[in-house]
């Protein structure tokens, strides 16, 4: 992929594009961060940023090397848990995922809603 990149930057093109893959990436990633509390998927629009700046942009691309070399070392250490401690802390990923979207729900719903007080 690196080096279809590379050809591409050397078309005719390349000029244009470095520079609108760099706004719509930074674009993308301001936007996933301001929507990263509500219940919208600002995640995923930070990691596909993250993905269309490290095309052009080499620190963004030694993050993401790093950040999958971070993920390769929790999934080793978590597999190598027994399997009521991963159970265990499937279950808190769980509790603290519903305590933040029910905190959610209910300060930010309107009114309304059931189960919230306007």
């Amino acid at each position: 992929m690196q080096r279809r990149h590379v050809h591409m930057r050397a078309m005719w093109y390349g000029p244009f594009l470095s520079p609108v893959l760099l706004v719509v990436g930074f674009s993308l990633l301001i936007f996933g961060i301001i929507i990263l509390p509500t219940p919208a998927p600002g995640w995923l629009c930070i990691f596909v940023a993250l993905g269309i700046l490290s095309l052009v942009h080499p620190p963004t691309r030694r993050l993401n090397i790093w950040l999958a070399a971070r993920l390769d070392a929790f999934y080793a250490w978590y597999s190598a848990r027994h399997l009521f401690t991963r159970a265990f802390l499937f279950t808190l990923l769980l509790v603290f995922m519903v305590t933040v979207m029910g905190s959610v729900y209910h300060f930010m719903a309107p009114g309304h809603w059931p189960y919230t007080y306007a």
